[in-house]
């Protein structure tokens, strides 16, 4: 499985800041190609509700990692114990694995919609535009 896979659902997913999951921001993603990809209907309608899904996915995890935040907030200024505290930054860090396992789900997804050679064209494009290896 190459590493540039994950340039096809992760151009979606920016984390930014420990304990941030940021909402998806307008990117290329495969969609951005699917003339030069030659996708067809059925293909687009597949990788568009993949796509849709995991937006909704991150922007659930934004919003549990600005809960899980302000609970880290109120424990700091509650001078609560230590393992309180690293529980807390525990839960953020799990949330945001699961956010990445997303990204990565929804691009093994995305690759099994396209064909071989759709995904060799793919993997060209990104190269192309910098994504890397």
């Amino acid at each position: 499985m190459s590493g540039r896979l994950l340039c096809l659902a992760a151009c979606l997913l920016c984390l930014s800041g420990p304990g941030r999951c940021d909402p998806p921001r307008k990117v290329q993603t495969v969609m951005s190609f699917s003339k030069e990809l030659n996708l067809s209907k059925e293909q687009r309608g597949r990788i568009t509700r993949a796509l849709d899904e995991l937006r909704r996915q991150l922007v659930a995890c934004q919003e549990r990692n600005a809960s899980l935040q302000k609970g880290v907030n109120t424990l700091l200024r509650a001078r609560a114990p230590l393992p309180q505290i690293r529980a807390k930054f525990e839960e953020i860090a799990a949330n945001e694995v699961e956010a990445k396992m997303l990204d990565v789900s929804t691009a093994r997804k995305i690759q099994e919609i396209l064909t071989t050679e759709q995904f060799e064209r793919w993997k060209a494009i990104q190269v192309r535009n910098g994504s890397p290896p």
